[in-house]
């Protein structure tokens, strides 16, 4: 199955220019939006206040310092009581497993404004002594050479003023999204402040290797952005007591692919000690996990796009950003062609993100190192290492779902949050990570073994090769998908688990909490489709899903042409006109409430709890009604406008949006301290079932109707992407 065809394909093509500033030549999804984030790491370094007050980490007026075992940790003090301390938990050499630091470190930041920025550039500077200064973001497409670096391996810790070393506070780590390929830990709206303060509990908000630095390694490492966000975690484990955390209390929780990682990190055995429970926010769980054999394919694609072989080091360690970005958007652009089973959301995930040399979900395995990180330094800030949680949204929840299938990981995370999980994409195979990774390193000067070439390729040259592969992954390999196609890898050592129903589901106990917004599809279906009437809805469904599965679809009441009002229950909209409300609503369901309903289920019958929630009220992301005026039209509520809510930070909340604010914070302090995100004077949540997932609307009153998303349709006379290609 072809996640739609040309005429979708075409339009959706003008939302993604309209939706962000970055490269254009992009692959783009029509369920699948990217991420505005592009313009913000600019603006945080203009002195504007009104800027800096709605888009960036508020600026501090004191230094607090806490000692910690990795040294004293100095901080910033914020207007919401709580104290901002950024620091640089791991290191990694290109395409190479992350390891924590010995020592407390700022992050690298660069003084020396436009200048080209190379592994070994002098105005990185290796003595950053200003707590102030916010970490730079990995390198990304469409920012200013000057705001990133390969050396991004950082995190904000936000500490309220009521913990100290003695509070035994747990911690929530957040994952953010954007596809595997944009965003940092100061994207818009991850101003932890005031959820620190709100929860009683340490917020960080960490950083990881993207796109084909992250996860398509020309030297066959597979999951390295995974592994990054486990050397977090064990970072955490060391420093988390030190402020007041505690080790065994940490909550991962993530949004889109942040929650994508978290599933991931729920499927790996070496992750369950790090964490004790998960939150997952919007996860296209329609998408598996890539296979071994799919990340071989993407990976060999992808080193054919570099001027290096897989097994040159030192050409691949040599190659640009630049260069490397160029080879990934090939990657992307080509990944459906090579390999069907990648999907057209996020062919670059777990198991993949791509490397020349064939490492694997180093991204991943980033946040394993701030995981391990957090183990360390939490007790000095009154953390426990115990109860920390992990959290993101997107991808950064896709990546949490890598991390709930990475053994290795299980002992650094208690729960996890996953917010706006593409589930439908799953993990890639190895094999299509070697397509995605051959075709990457043909787009280097070097070969895949050629270590030293490639720690000598510019930033520039590696984004280049990038932006290649990500224009070409639908191509090289349809199980790559449009939206996502550098994504986490199921390599079987990693992650061990597609965490779906194409292979046995494990035995799991870690609490989750998984959430979507009502529209999730909408910045894609509105942001460039123009009206399209019934013909062009009915050839659209056929050509995605086939003939058998589009008379289900069109005879299915949810779906059925000219019988919606409005997407989910918000404002009249006459569909007799435009069937993009119907067309809104399937998308929906396909890639992201559908496939977390069906992953709950499993969770819930393999021993786990499992809490389901749409929100029905959000705050307009950045970027949003920019977009699409559809985002801000009444009782819409689009992909990322959880986010706000969720932190606290949306400007001037209305009285239903306080009130959601309120009731979430509170919801989250229970969830990152038991388990459970039951309060007094709220509804009560009841815990996911087999069949009931008792999912509870957010901003609203009562349970989500099944609709669509009912077992006996979705998942079974439709199947999700990652059941079509058995990943």
């Amino acid at each position: 199955m072809v996640f739609f065809g040309s005429l979708l394909s075409a339009l959706s093509l003008a939302s993604a220019v309209v939706a962000s500033p970055v490269n254009t030549s992009l692959h783009t999804d029509p369920f699948f939006p990217p991420v505005p984030v592009t313009a913000k790491g600019l603006f945080c370094s203009l002195p504007i206040p009104i800027v800096q007050q709605l888009l960036c980490p508020r600026q501090g007026s004191s230094n607090p310092t806490v000692k910690t075992p990795l040294g004293t940790a100095q901080g910033i003090a914020d207007a919401d009581n709580a104290a901002r301390f950024a620091v640089r938990y791991g290191q990694a050499a290109r395409w190479q497993p992350s390891t924590v630091v010995s020592s407390w470190q700022f992050p690298y930041v660069n003084y020396h404004k436009g200048l080209a920025l190379t592994p070994t550039d002098a105005c990185i500077s290796a003595g950053n002594t200003n707590a102030s200064q916010l970490p730079l973001a990995c390198p990304q497409d469409g920012i200013d050479a000057s705001a990133m670096s390969e050396d991004c391996l950082s995190m904000l810790l936000y500490v309220p003023s009521s913990v100290n070393p003695a509070s035994n506070a747990p911690t929530l780590l957040w994952i953010h999204g954007g596809s595997f390929i944009q965003g940092s830990a100061t994207n818009p709206g991850l101003d932890g402040s005031n959820l620190a303060a709100a929860t009683n509990s340490i917020v960080a908000v960490v950083q990881y290797r993207l796109g084909a630095l992250g996860l398509v390694s020309p030297n066959g490492q597979m999951n390295l952005a995974g592994k990054d966000i486990v050397t977090a975690m064990q970072f955490l484990q060391k420093v988390l007591p030190s402020f007041g955390g505690s080790p065994s209390k940490i909550t991962l929780a993530g949004q889109s692919s942040g929650a994508n990682m978290i599933r991931g990190l729920l499927a790996t055995p070496s992750a369950q000690s790090l964490f004790q429970s998960a939150i997952l926010q919007s996860d296209p769980m329609d998408y598996g996990f890539l296979s071994a054999g799919t990340q071989k394919t993407l990976q060999d694609f992808f080193v054919s796009q570099l001027s290096c072989s897989a097994s040159d080091t030192a050409c691949l360690n040599n190659l640009s950003i630049g260069n490397i970005l160029t080879a990934q958007d090939n990657l992307m652009n080509n990944a459906l062609g090579l390999d069907p089973s990648t999907g057209s959301g996020e062919p670059i995930r777990l198991l993949g993100l791509v490397s020349p040399n064939g490492q694997m979900n180093l991204a991943g395995k980033d946040i394993v190192t701030a995981m391990q990180f957090l183990q360390k330094v939490l007790p000095s800030f009154g953390g426990s290492p115990s109860k920390i949680t992990l959290a993101g949204q997107s991808s950064g929840a896709n990546m949490i779902r890598g991390l709930l299938a990475t053994p290795s990981a299980q002992s650094l995370f208690q729960s996890a949050i996953l917010q706006s999980d593409p589930m439908d994409y799953g993990f890639l195979s190895t094999g299509t990570q070697k397509t995605l990774q051959d075709f990457f390193v043909s787009q280097l000067s070097c070969s895949a073994s050629d270590t030293a070439c490639l720690n000598n390729l510019s930033i520039g040259t590696i984004l280049t090769a990038q932006d290649n592969l990500m224009n070409n992954a639908l191509g090289l390999d349809p199980s790559t998908g449009s939206g996502e196609p550098i994504r986490l890898v199921r390599d079987g050592s990693f992650i061990t688990s597609p965490l779906d129903s194409t292979a046995p589901f494990p035995s799991v106990s870690k609490p989750i909490l998984v959430t979507n917004v009502r529209n999730e599809a909408a910045l894609s279906i509105y942001g460039g489709i123009p009206a399209i009437g019934v013909a062009d809805y009915e050839e659209l469904v056929e050509e995605t899903f086939g003939t058998g599965a589009t008379q289900a679809i069109l005879k299915n009441t949810d779906y059925a042409v000219a019988t919606l009002g409005a997407v989910g229950g918000g404002a009249d909209i006459a569909t007799t006109a435009d069937e993009r409300p119907t067309l809104e609503k399937l998308g929906t369901d396909q890639i992201w409430r559908c496939p977390t309903w069906t992953f709950a289920r499993n969770w819930a019958a393999h021993g786990g709890a499992a809490y389901v929630g749409m929100y029905v009220v959000g705050a307009s992301y950045p970027g949003n009604i920019e977009t699409t005026s559809f985002c801000g039209d009444a009782g819409i509520v689009c992909h990322q406008d959880d986010i706000e809510i969720v932190f606290g930070t949306a400007p001037s909340p209305d009285a239903q949006q306080s009130a959601l604010i309120s009731e979430m914070q509170a919801r989250y302090k229970a969830f990152f301290n038991t388990g459970n995100p039951n309060v007094a004077g709220h509804a009560t949540w009841t815990v996911a079932g087999t069949s009931d997932v008792h999912a509870l609307t957010l901003g609203g009153s009562g349970e989500v109707a099944a609709g669509g998303c009912d077992p006996s349709f979705f998942g079974a006379v439709v199947p999700y992407d990652y059941q079509v290609f058995d990943i």
